[in-house]
């Protein structure tokens, strides 16, 4: 998420199977605690991707915690899809390496091409070219779901103190 008023600053941050390839510029401008919940078989948003990003933010002293759920795909707490698998979207699996920065100017910058651009569908274009044309799958699972709400309402009890 992106405030551009500098006195709002968020307490607490819930990420569902969130999309790591988006880096901050420096590491130590996030200071809130973090929950991150993750499907071990998402290929779309990579559990892999974000627990990367989970133990850089640790080394920084951020206060992170990751619960991973076996067996399950992206968008796991979606009631519609529930029990089934879908194709949708891209396999980004193989795009660790293509993850973009967002500077303090706005523009995005990717290591992996060495540019900068102000327009997100060039950054849409470079990660086409890491997902071969593989599908990317969405899967709800009920069980998932339900250790995510309880994930979710004891960080929020832990935070703050409830």
């Amino acid at each position: 998420c992106y405030v551009s008023d500098p006195e709002l600053k968020f307490s607490a941050v819930v990420l569902l199977y969130p999309l790591c390839y988006l880096r901050l510029q420096e590491w130590d401008l996030v200071r809130t605690p973090i929950l991150m919940l993750l499907g071990e078989d998402d290929n779309i948003t990579p559990a892999v991707t974000s627990m990367t990003v989970a133990s850089k933010l640790k080394k920084n002293s951020v206060d992170v915690r990751v619960e991973v759920y076996e067996d399950t795909y992206h968008a796991f707490d979606f009631d519609f899809v529930s029990g089934k698998k879908f194709e949708w979207f891209k396999d980004l699996s193989g795009c660790q390496d293509r993850h973009i920065i967002l500077e303090e100017n706005g523009m995005i910058y990717s290591p992996f091409h060495n540019t900068r651009v102000d327009d997100e569908t060039k950054v849409d274009r470079s990660l086409s070219e890491c997902t071969q044309g593989r599908p990317g799958f969405l899967g709800g699972e009920k069980a998932a779901k339900a250790k995510a709400v309880e994930a979710y309402t004891q960080f929020f009890k832990a935070t703050f103190s409830l």
